[in-house]
Order: C-alpha cells, then sequence, then structure tokens
C-alpha cells in the first residue's frame, strides 16, 4: 500500500490508482473512527475515574480535619469551664456590696444585743 503512495506522488502516469484517493485504500476510516472512539472513552473513564478517587481522598481529608478541629475547639471550652466560677460546681462567694451589708447586719445584731444587756431588758 505504501508503494501505491510513493507512485501516485513519483507522478508515474501508468500506475492504474493514479487518480483514486489512496488514503482510502491505506486508511479504513471506519476503524481509524472506531479506534478514536474507544481511546475517547478509555480516557474519559480515566477522567472519572480520577476525579472520583481525588473527591473521596479530599472529602475523607476533610473529615479527618473537622474532627480535628472539633476536638480543640471542645477542650478550649472545656479549659474556659474551668476558669469560669460561675459555671463550676464549687461554691461562689457574694458580692463585695452583700458581704459588706452582711457583716454590717451581723454588727447591728450585736450592738442591739449588748444595748438590750446594759438596760437589762432581756
Amino acid at each position: 500500500m505504501i508503494t501505491r503512495k510513493v507512485i501516485s506522488l513519483s507522478g508515474v502516469k501508468h500506475h492504474p490508482f493514479q487518480e483514486e484517493n489512496f488514503l482510502s485504500e491505506i486508511l479504513d476510516l471506519n476503524k481509524v473512527k472506531n479506534s478514536a472512539k474507544k481511546g475517547f472513552e478509555n480516557g474519559l473513564h480515566f477522567v472519572i475515574w480520577i476525579s472520583l478517587k481525588s473527591y473521596i481522598i479530599s472529602v475523607n481529608y476533610l473529615n479527618t480535619q473537622r474532627k480535628a478541629i472539633i476536638l480543640k475547639i471542645k477542650e478550649k471550652i472545656h479549659k474556659h469551664k474551668k476558669t469560669d466560677s460561675r459555671l463550676s460546681n464549687e461554691p461562689q462567694d457574694p458580692s463585695k456590696y452583700l458581704n459588706l451589708i452582711s457583716e454590717y447586719r451581723h454588727k447591728i445584731k450585736i450592738m442591739k444585743r449588748r444595748i438590750k444587756q446594759e438596760e437589762g431588758i432581756e
């Protein structure tokens, strides 16, 4: 087949296939079309496979990172709860104002008792 093409290009006039299209004789266009179609389908399958694999890997990575971030946040919240006395179960100290009022009430009671004892009322 290659010799026919060479003869046609050399310009020999007596060759019987000189005026025909030698490309169709050399290559079967249906076979070329089918092989190109198969190659395209295989390439498409490969691209889909790679995209799915990368999607699965990235989702797995993001899931592990999400879990690690959640653990860090929980640890920080737990540390914050330990330092915050309002959220702990330990007894809370009343405010300074309430402490001052309770001390004054106690002192007033003591003074009333002394006055009543001095006057002899009790």
